[in-house]
């Protein structure tokens, strides 16, 4: 009985040390707190979004991949647009891809070219 009592004790304080661990990770921006990590991919940051929300091309691509790896494809969606708006010939061409091979959306040669040619008139 005694034996059993130890190993309950040392699972227990196991896992007050775990929590412990991860929440002082948390605190000391160590690990995200927002949204769980992506294997080889950046956790989005209130700071990442309100970069992005704020015109940062830089980071809406950032986010528009995330969010692609993740499968939310509106939000991928939604950051590409707002990133190729400003004329970004990265966002443009990544748009052209898109329709040229019906991505997530039917294929639209129409739109790739127009996708391609805005990112090819900045030599992109």
């Amino acid at each position: 009985m005694k034996k059993i009592l130890l190993v309950l004790a040392v699972g227990i304080v196991g896992v007050i040390i775990l929590i412990a661990v991860v929440l002082f990770a948390v605190a000391n921006g160590i690990i995200g707190s927002n949204i769980g990590a992506i294997p080889g991919v950046t956790v989005i940051t209130a700071g990442d979004r309100a970069l992005a929300e704020s015109g940062d091309v830089d980071a809406q691509l950032e986010l528009a991949a995330i969010y692609w790896h993740v499968g939310d494809i509106d939000l991928a969606f939604y950051w590409l647009n707002r990133a190729a708006e400003q004329g970004n010939a990265r966002a443009e061409h990544d748009f052209g891809v898109v329709y040229r091979d019906g991505m997530f959306v039917e294929k639209d040669y129409e739109q790739a070219v127009y996708w391609f040619r805005k990112a090819a008139e900045q030599g992109h």
